[in-house]
C-alpha cells in the first residue's frame, strides 16, 4: 500500500483487509489513470489486474470567471500562487509552506499564496505552522468558496500548485489548466499523464525542490505564458463526457461477459 502513513490509521486497516478481498469478488475494477491502474499491477495478482479498465476523470464544468477586480473582496490585491484541496497529510501542505518561505526569501516580487480548502484529518497545523514560519502575511486561507470564485481564483493565479504525496487524478490540476493556468505538480502518482507539459513537476519530498518550481513559475512570465498554452491544450483531453462514455462501454462489456458465463452455465 502506497504512502500509508498519510491515511487514517482505521482506514489503512480497513484497506489491507477488506481492498483484497473486493478487489478479487468484483467483476469489473475501474481505474481513473493509467497510475492507478498500474499500482493495481504491481501490488495485486493477475487474477485482479485482468479486471482493470481504464476511465479517467474529466475536467471542468464551471461557471465563467470573473474580473480579477472581484478577488480584492477576499484581501487578493496581488499576484498569487493558488492551492485547492482538502487539508489533509496526502496533500503535502507543510513542505509547500516551507518552500513558499524560501521563494519570499530568493525572490524580490510580491506574492500571495492562496489556500482553499478546510480541515480533514491529520494534525491540521497549517495555520499554527504559516504562524510559526513568520508568513502569514503572505498566506490567505479560504475555508469555502463558491465556484464562480474558484474559477475566477483558477484563471487569475501564477499557477496552481498541488506538490501532493499520492493523487489518483487531482481534479483541481485538470479544472486548472482547463483556464489556461500552469501547475506545479509531483512527479510522481497520476501527475505526470493529468499535467503533461502543463507545468512544473518536482519531487514531492523536497521542500528545495518544490520551492524551485515555484520560483521559476513566479518569476518567468514568459514560462508561465508556454506552459499555460500547453495546459490548456492538455486540459481538452478531459472531459465528464469521455469519461461517461468509457465508463458506460466498460459496463456494457461487462454485462454482456456476465451473459455469456451464464449462458454457458446453462447450456452444460
Amino acid at each position: 500500500m502506497k504512502q500509508p502513513e498519510t491515511m487514517r490509521r482505521v482506514t489503512y486497516h480497513l484497506d489491507r483487509v477488506l481492498m483484497p478481498r473486493s478487489l478479487a469478488s468484483t467483476q469489473q475494477i475501474i481505474a481513473i489513470s493509467e497510475s492507478t491502474a498500474e499500482d493495481i499491477r504491481l501490488h495485486f495478482d493477475e487474477t485482479v489486474w485482468k479486471k482493470v479498465s481504464i476511465a479517467t476523470e474529466g475536467g471542468a464544468h464551471m461557471p465563467s470567471p470573473l474580473p480579477i477586480t472581484h478577488l480584492k473582496t477576499l484581501g487578493i490585491e496581488m499576484p498569487y500562487v493558488l492551492f485547492v484541496g482538502s487539508f489533509e497529510p496526502r496533500k503535502n501542505l507543510a513542505r509547500l509552506l516551507q518552500a513558499f518561505q524560501q521563494v519570499i526569501k530568493r525572490s524580490d516580487t510580491e506574492i500571495l499564496l492562496v489556500l482553499v480548502g478546510g480541515a480533514s484529518w491529520g494534525q491540521n497545523s497549517v495555520k499554527s505552522d504559516i504562524a510559526a514560519l513568520g508568513i502569514a502575511g503572505k498566506v490567505l486561507v479560504l475555508d469555502n468558496v463558491d465556484d464562480q470564485i474558484l474559477s475566477t481564483l483558477y484563471c487569475h493565479a501564477q499557477c496552481l500548485a498541488a506538490p501532493s504525496l499520492l493523487e489518483g487524478f487531482c481534479l483541481p490540476a485538470a479544472e486548472a489548466m482547463s483556464f489556461g493556468t500552469p501547475v506545479l505538480a509531483s512527479m510522481s502518482s497520476a501527475f505526470p499523464e493529468v499535467v503533461g507539459q502543463g507545468g512544473v513537476l518536482v519531487d514531492p519530498l523536497s521542500v528545495d525542490s518544490i520551492a524551485e518550481g515555484l520560483t521559476k513559475l513566479v518569476t518567468n512570465e514568459e514560462l508561465r505564458r508556454e506552459l499555460g498554452a500547453h495546459a490548456l491544450q492538455h486540459s481538452r483531453g478531459f472531459s465528464w463526457e469521455r469519461a461517461g462514455l468509457a465508463t458506460l462501454k466498460i459496463l456494457e462489456n461487462a454485462h454482456a461477459t456476465k451473459k455469456m458465463e451464464l449462458a454457458r452455465c446453462r447450456a452444460r
